[in-house]
């Protein structure tokens, strides 16, 4: 099987996700450093749990759009992903290849 296309939304959306949840693990870091430190009097830091995720979330989405778009085009003239699937038990009723354009 080759994956000849991603679905550019969906990668996007994918990757958002991720960075959410990294930023405001790097959020809390920030604030939990800021609080034993006591950095909290500059005001910048308590902010870091709010900003960190956002600000990361916006960037994994415009970094995956833009990974998924250069992805169709390089796939376009190179081929695509050769994967191997092994046929297996099915978890939930969602298809495992949403977003995701598959050839066999």
């Amino acid at each position: 099987m080759v994956i000849r296309k991603v679905g550019v939304r969906s990668l996007a959306n994918m990757l958002a996700a991720i960075y959410v949840v990294i930023g405001f693990i790097g959020g809390a870091i920030v604030m939990l450093a800021a609080l034993t430190t006591g950095e909290l009097a500059g005001g910048a830091f308590p902010l870091a749990i709010i900003w960190a995720p956002l600000l990361y979330g916006a960037l994994g989405y415009v970094g995956g759009a833009l990974v998924g778009w250069v992805y169709n085009r390089a796939a376009a003239f190179a081929g695509g992903i050769e994967i191997e699937l092994e046929a297996g038990e099915e978890r939930g009723s969602r298809s495992s290849t949403a977003g995701v354009m598959i050839d066999e």
